[in-house]
């Protein structure tokens, strides 16, 4: 069954190892992706490889993660699966293209503009393994939408209502 290939054991690990790597390179991805955010987002405009670096370390620390897990070889055949690699290309070839223009050109609207596709690139990578994929994703979005939309269309006159109570008790 399905849970017996999850105990296989691969590059001679047991899935409670590989399990462990697996959360350990996941928090490595966090912790690099925080760094992005919070060291090299500031200060995007003068060392625009700062962020550029630490965002594609965050992203290959990501993948990485799901190679420890399943295993590199079905990690990596998954990826190329025909359904899924036009995302993994556009994936890949966006942290090639952050790097570039971090590490060679040097220019931070290169930076700005590869890290936003490598941004959108990834979103739709990670949303080709949802069960149902990009489609899956829009349906429940859309549920989503409609349930606040929902929520708002009744909480709004109830709050409306209620400032015009306080309004009432402040000026009287």
């Amino acid at each position: 069954g399905a849970g017996h290939s999850q105990e296989a054991v691969v590059m001679g690990l047991s899935y409670q190892t590989r399990f462990k790597w697996f959360v350990t390179t996941l928090l490595m991805a966090g912790f690099f992706m925080f760094l992005a955010f919070f060291v090299g987002l500031p200060v995007i405009v003068f060392r625009p490889h700062k962020f550029a670096l630490c965002f594609t370390m965050s992203s290959v620390m990501f993948m990485a993660s799901f190679g420890l897990l399943k295993g590199p070889r079905a990690h990596v055949l998954s990826m190329l699966a025909p359904d899924r690699l036009q995302f993994t290309g556009a994936y890949v070839g966006s942290m090639a293209l952050t790097l570039y223009a971090a590490l060679v050109v040097r220019s931070y609207v290169m930076v700005v503009a590869s890290s936003s596709l490598q941004i959108a690139a990834m979103a739709y990578y990670f949303m080709s393994f949802i069960p149902g994929g990009t489609r899956g994703v829009k349906i429940f979005l859309a549920m989503v939408l409609r349930t606040l939309k929902s929520f708002v269309t009744q909480c709004v006159p109830m709050v409306s209502r209620c400032c015009l109570c306080l309004v009432r008790q402040v000026t009287s």
